[in-house]
C-alpha cells in the first residue's frame, strides 16, 4: 500500500513543537512561504531550528528536504538518500543527523529541539520520517 510523503510527515513530524505544516507556516510566515516555493516540489512542512530561519529552517517537501548540509543550504531529494546513519544517533547531546547519499557520501545537518529531562530529541522523529520518506520513493517501493 502506497503512503504519501505528506502522510508520513503528518504522522511522524506533527508531534514536534518546532514543526509547522505548510498551512500553519503559510499563516504564520506568508512572506517566507513565498521564498520557500521551489519548482515542482510541494512544501509539506518546516522544522524551525534555533538561529536565523533562512539558514537554519529544515524544509520538508514532496520531493526531498532542504537544509543546511555541511554548511551549505541545498535540497537533497529523498531518492538520493540511501539511509539514515544511526551510529551515534541516540546521543541526546548531539544535534547532528547523518545521511548517506547514494554516491556513498555522508552529509550532515542539525536539529536543535530536545528535552534533556525527558531524554527525547526531535531528531529521532525526523530520522524516522526520513527513513519512511526514502522507503516510499525508493525503486523497490514502486
Amino acid at each position: 500500500m502506497f503512503v504519501s510523503v505528506a502522510s508520513h510527515a503528518h504522522r511522524k513530524l506533527s508531534p514536534l513543537k518546532r514543526y509547522l505544516s505548510a498551512d500553519e507556516f503559510a499563516q504564520q510566515a506568508p512572506v517566507r512561504m513565498e521564498q520557500y516555493r521551489n519548482g515542482n516540489s510541494t512544501l509539506i512542512g518546516v522544522y524551525q531550528n534555533d538561529g536565523d530561519p533562512t539558514k537554519n529552517d529544515i524544509l520538508f517537501t514532496s520531493e526531498g528536504l532542504n537544509a543546511l548540509f555541511d554548511g551549505a543550504r541545498r535540497p537533497i531529494p529523498y531518492s538520493e538518500i540511501s539511509k539514515v546513519v544511526r551510529d551515534k544517533s541516540k546521543d541526546i547531546e548531539s544535534d547532528v543527523v547523518v545521511l548517506e547519499i547514494r554516491t556513498l557520501k555522508h552529509v550532515t545537518f542539525f536539529v536543535n529541539g530536545k528535552d534533556i529531562e525527558q531524554g527525547t530529541h526531535d531528531k529521532q522523529l525526523i530520522m524516522m520520517f526520513i527513513e519512511s520518506a526514502i522507503g516510499s520513493v525508493s525503486p523497490e517501493s514502486t
